[in-house]
């Protein structure tokens, strides 16, 4: 199906990619959102999964932080000019197949000039980029590189992702689960009272054995209520 490839440095935004990928999964299938961690099992070759993910993307973000041009080998050359560079390899298979790349800066990351560039991915110099900033800002500005996505490529997939749960909300299942703990915690209340009773009367000493049965059992009761009250919770994370 065509997807999103995503090209970036693991030592350059590892990070703020996998937010970026988290966020996507909400508006498109991850099937069809290509990061290399995810999507290249042990055993497989890195380089043709590369060209194969490519072949079949419809759209191609590049991410670049604060040392993405700069980042070095081992000998301390710029990565980015080395022939066998996967970054640098990404990125001219996606412009030499005609693919929409849409560079994405994040942690105050800087889009290069021509100069800096080996002249096979120049034409990214010269392409528009959208940030992607920190929290309060991250929300609204992936928002945008969603609607940016779709229109550049109007055959992505489009799913109603599920969202994961924290926090405690109003679905129909906490409703249901709030009932049933008022019910049964109340149930044990008035059981409890009415034993504490009986077994006062029965002794003749009503008012102590009401409060050394029956409170120890409203306490339980208390508790059970609660603790039902407060489960499967189902707000929603949406970063």
């Amino acid at each position: 199906m065509p997807g999103i490839f995503i090209s970036y440095r693991r030592s350059d935004s590892a990070h703020t990619v996998g937010r970026i990928f988290d966020h996507l999964a909400l508006h498109f299938d991850t099937t069809g959102i290509f990061r290399d961690v995810d999507s290249i099992r042990p055993g497989q070759s890195f380089p043709l999964t590369l060209m194969r993910a490519i072949e079949q993307s419809a759209v191609g973000i590049v991410v670049m932080g604060p040392d993405w041009l700069r980042a070095p080998d081992p000998l301390g050359r710029r990565r980015i000019d080395l022939n066998d560079d996967f970054v640098r390899l990404e990125i001219e298979a996606l412009l030499s197949r005609g693919i929409p790349v849409i560079p994405c800066l994040v942690q105050q990351g800087a889009m290069p000039s021509p100069e800096d560039l080996p002249e096979s991915i120049r034409a990214l110099a010269a392409l528009h980029a959208a940030p992607v900033r920190p929290d309060p800002d991250f929300r609204h500005d992936m928002d945008r590189l969603v609607a940016n996505l779709r229109a550049a490529a109007p055959s992505l997939d489009r799913v109603t992702a599920p969202r994961s749960r924290i926090g405690r909300g109003k679905g129909s299942g906490s409703r249901r689960a709030r009932g049933l703990g008022w019910i049964l915690g109340t149930s044990f209340m008035a059981i409890s009272l009415w034993i504490g009773l009986e077994i006062g009367a029965e002794r003749d000493q009503g008012l102590f054995y009401t409060f050394a049965v029956g409170l120890p059992l409203l306490i339980l009761g208390v508790q059970i209520a609660y603790a039902l009250r407060n489960r499967n919770p189902t707000t929603y994370r949406d970063e």
